[in-house]
């Protein structure tokens, strides 16, 4: 009954808002391919087009009903062409409402979203899409986002980048209604724009930029290595790069080997709305948060958590602290004066900043700056009564071997799985 309501209501929106007359005032599917295209025209032909809310068959064979049954409902990818960024609508209500077989939208960062300020509808109904990749969006204009992805039950990731903002939504009812895969998610909660956002108790997700820049340094064990100066650094990806020595040793000659350190454009959070929830690349799918629990910029300490608080805190299993040692470099560093270290992702550049916060014991504070322990939920196997830890310092770049009593104050990184 809720879901022929809404329907109801779609069609009595579409009627309000009214058409445009633009010169690309049509979104049509062009099938004429070996897959479905998006694209954008005043003129959409006999291709099938979506105008005012709604699709429209034009020239497809048969009436509405067999072009609903016979494609949209079977569609499974599609993709959105350039030309679509050109669109001069002013909403995409239901553009894929009820698309249930769709699994994949390539390009959708084409979709132009900057003069939208209805999204009602957009998504709802397509029960077979796992991931979205919003990163590319601009929703400043958006003021409508009720039921936008609803029923979408197989929804694990919502990709959003800096320039996703809610500040003009007034209407987000349903939002995320039944979208019970998406991190999370609570079922009691009102699932309306208040969790469109990539912080603590967000239902979206931060993607890490991709790295076009690197510093470069020399190979291992290079004799003098002090001595050599590589030009340019830091180097885009594919760029040659110069090894000049200048010392007194006679060396053998050498190349300049790239390694990542760390990508120079990369910005690990979206903005300084903190906590937010990085992406890592991580073969398991695991997020990490940005922030210690308890602090609010990535090289805060925050707050210090016997054993048992850190387990209500999301505080990372043994094997997710292996994980994130196996898959990332370390790098120890300053953050705005503080120390620590940088886990920079070998996989897709993301990178999350530990602070040397040190720990507690009883009411004194020890350590800090000088290294970490952060709790993981891991009892010690043989001695219960401790667990397991991710410790780090200066020269020890990360480790979950140490294990230290359920009583102590170590820092706690909350994770989450996509």
């Amino acid at each position: 009954m809720k879901k022929k309501v809404l329907s109801m209501l779609v069609l009595l929106i579409a009627v309000a808002t009214g058409a445009w007359a633009g010169n690309n005032g049509y979104l049509y599917l062009d099938l004429s391919g070996t897959t479905t295209t998006l694209k954008c025209s005043n003129n959409p032909g006999e291709n099938p087009f979506y105008y005012q809310g709604n699709w429209n068959e034009n020239q497809y064979p048969g009436d509405f009903d067999e072009f609903k049954s016979n494609f949209i409902s079977n569609c499974t990818e599609i993709t959105v062409d350039a030309s679509c960024q050109n669109y001069d609508g002013n909403h995409y209500i239901q553009l894929f409402y009820d698309w249930k077989a769709l699994k994949t939208i390539n390009n959708i960062g084409n979709l132009k979203t900057s003069s939208i300020t209805s999204m009602y509808m957009m998504f709802s109904g397509c029960s077979s899409l796992t991931t979205l990749d919003l990163s590319d969006w601009d929703t400043s204009s958006v003021g409508d986002m009720g039921a936008m992805f609803l029923n979408c039950e197989n929804l694990t990731t919502i990709y959003v980048g800096s320039n996703w903002s809610i500040a003009a939504v007034n209407s987000s009812d349903n939002m995320f209604l039944g979208c019970e895969k998406l991190p999370g998610y609570n079922a009691n909660y009102d699932n309306n724009a208040t969790y469109a956002h990539t912080g603590a108790g967000g239902y979206l997700s931060v993607k890490a930029a991709t790295p076009t820049s690197y510093t470069v340094s020399m190979k291992e064990g290079t004799e003098d290595a002090t001595n050599w100066t590589i030009t340019p650094n830091p180097a885009t990806a594919g760029t040659q790069v110069t090894a000049t020595y200048s010392g007194t040793k006679r060396v053998k000659s050498v190349k300049a080997v790239k390694k990542v350190t760390g990508p120079v454009a990369h910005k690990p959070c979206p903005d300084d709305q903190h906590p937010h929830w990085i992406d890592l690349g991580l073969p398991s799918g695991t997020l990490w948060q940005c922030c210690n629990e308890g602090a609010t910029a990535p090289e805060g300490y925050g707050e210090y958590y016997n054993y048992n608080d850190a387990l209500s805190h999301n505080a990372p299993t043994k094997d997710q602290i292996d994980e994130l040692l196996a898959n990332t470099t370390s790098e120890w560093t300053t953050l705005n004066d503080v120390n620590g270290r940088w886990f920079t992702s070998t996989t897709n550049g993301g990178k999350i900043f530990l602070p040397a916060a040190g720990g507690r014991w009883g009411t004194n504070y020890y350590g800090g700056g000088i290294y970490g322990r952060y709790w993981s939920s891991a009892l010690r196997e043989y001695a219960p009564s401790n667990a397991h830890f991710l410790s780090f310092s200066s020269d020890n770049p990360g480790g979950s071997s140490s294990d230290s009593d359920c009583s102590d104050g170590l820092s706690v990184r909350p994770v989450r799985k996509n």
